[in-house]
């Protein structure tokens, strides 16, 4: 019989992978085929359940200070990396100061 550790430590896994599957579903429009599954009431429940999750890990990381939009100066637009030493300097500047500091580290 799992002790409680354990059962905590497989619903915290249920959790993180109901979420990467919502993740996935909102990023790539791919879901699990899972219509002609007996369980497909639960395996939906399931899946709603990680669109919830996803949707309150979006709120808290809009709420923090250690979360920012992404910037030209971090460099992965457009899935290509740009090094800061082929950004102009005035591109730079421009970039730094439209990037808001946190309050943490003021």
């Amino acid at each position: 019989m799992p002790t409680f550790k354990q059962l905590i430590h497989i619903g915290f896994d249920f959790a993180l992978i109901s979420v990467i599957l919502a993740g996935l579903h909102r990023n790539t429009g791919y879901v699990l085929a899972y219509e002609t599954s007996d369980l497909k009431n639960y395996i939906r429940k399931y899946l709603n359940w990680g669109e919830y999750l996803f949707d309150e890990l979006i709120k808290i990381a809009k709420r923090s200070s250690y979360f920012r939009k992404e910037s030209k100066i971090d460099g992965f637009l457009k899935g290509s990396f740009k090094k800061i030493e082929e950004l102009s300097d005035k591109q730079l500047a421009e970039e730094y100061a439209k990037v808001p500091r946190p309050a943490h580290l003021d």
